[in-house]
């Protein structure tokens, strides 16, 4: 997924901003391209974000979707507009 490492690589800048990255990381099951993405699009608000439903995720929430929904979170982040 190319276009997922692009995109995630374009997000890690911001991620410095960060003050809770290790617990974001953490929230994003250990997947630090998946924080510096989730961090760059819901900011202050990315730990909540993670763990709440979302719709474009089938009301799933974003935490539910590490295992064999990654693809299908990773779309919804990418849609996201900058």
């Amino acid at each position: 997924m190319s276009n997922w490492d692009d995109f995630a690589q374009l997000c890690k800048p911001c991620f410095s901003d960060c003050t809770f990255k290790d617990e974001l990381i953490s929230e994003c099951g250990g997947k630090e391209d998946l924080a510096w993405v989730v961090y760059r699009h819901t900011q202050d608000t990315a730990l909540e974000w993670m763990r709440k439903k979302v719709p474009a995720l089938g009301n799933k929430t974003p935490r539910k979707c590490l295992g064999a929904n990654l693809n299908q979170l990773k779309d919804v982040l990418l849609s996201f507009p900058c």
